[in-house]
């Protein structure tokens, strides 16, 4: 537990060195360290930090299991995700919160079913039959990569927001060179990149249109032809009736941010979410039936 082992002393001078390189090697991050203590309005610095991080040992093996190939990159996006759900969580049964708790008693007993005599059927039952409903699902993708296009564009009318009518593509700099990952790719791109790739070829597009685009080629690209531009924006409607009737549940989530352009941000509704709908019957037997035309278009080429 953080505190049991006296913690190293350092003077005055060496610490200070160790927190200027300590927020160096993690700038790229966005300085993790200020955003904790800001967030938390606590009194500490980097070094101290590290020194009482619970699970730091272990999340430093996950990154020698990657470094060694037993785990993938994709395996270090699903550590985080569940690294920050359980931090979360924790905090809110800690707070009081019964559902929390009851969360956090379930994933005991799922990382350990050995112990609690729990049957591989409840596991298929809860793998299988628990999905986020298909438009709610593509409707938060759409709005993620809405907060990673925003990045790339600016309002096409002075005085209005990315949101409001059509965008261009920005005039900074910046914008050309700043890569992050893109899982939809499995590589770092700069969001100017995507975006030109996608942009019309008449007209402007609105920042909706354009993340559309987007999601709907790398749809497309996995086999899930029969998905529209339509139908996107169908699931799009249907998530902002959703936000209706879950203001209070949205309340816990961050949501995405929108780069306005020099303005103040945007948060738009988002939540973690799974893709389930991916392996129904429908859209299953469709990427099936293109997956087997693109295997015979390409032995007919041959």
């Amino acid at each position: 537990m953080p505190g049991a082992i006296p913690l190293k002393e350092y003077n005055e001078e060496t610490r200070e060195l160790l927190n200027l390189a300590l927020r160096g090697l993690l700038s790229h991050y966005g300085d993790p360290f200020g955003l904790v203590i800001g967030a938390f309005g606590i009194d500490s610095d980097p070094v101290e930090l590290l020194q009482t991080a619970p699970g730091l040992t272990e999340t430093l093996m996950a990154a020698g299991y990657l470094k060694k190939g037993k785990l993938a990159e994709e395996d270090g996006w699903v550590i985080n995700s569940i690294l920050d759900d359980l931090i979360s969580t924790l905090a809110e049964a800690r707070s009081g919160d019964e559902f929390a708790k009851k969360q956090i008693r379930a994933i005991e007993k799922i990382l350990e079913p050995e112990k609690y005599d729990l049957p591989v059927t409840a596991l298929d039952e809860l793998i299988e039959k628990h999905h986020t409903r298909a438009p709610l699902a593509r409707g938060w993708a759409l709005r993620s990569l809405m907060g990673k296009l925003s990045n790339a564009v600016e309002p096409s009318q002075p005085g209005k927001s990315v949101l409001e009518g059509t965008v261009r593509l920005t005039s900074a700099k910046r914008a050309k060179d700043e890569t992050t990952y893109w899982r939809e790719y499995g590589e770092w791109r700069s969001a100017y990149d995507v975006a030109l790739e996608h942009w019309p070829k008449r007209g402007a597009p609105t920042l909706k249109s354009l993340a559309i685009k987007v999601y709907l080629r790398v749809l497309w690209n996995e086999g899930f032809t029969n998905i529209s531009e339509g139908r996107l924006e169908k699931d799009l409607r249907e998530l902002e009736e959703w936000d209706k009737t879950h203001a209070e549940e949205n309340k816990r989530y961050l949501g995405v941010r929108i780069h306005n352009a020099g303005e103040p941000n945007i948060f738009l509704p988002w939540q973690e979410y799974s893709e389930g709908w991916k392996k129904s019957g429908h859209y299953e037997r469709n990427k099936e039936r293109a997956e087997r035309k693109v295997k015979s278009d390409k032995e007919k080429g041959e």
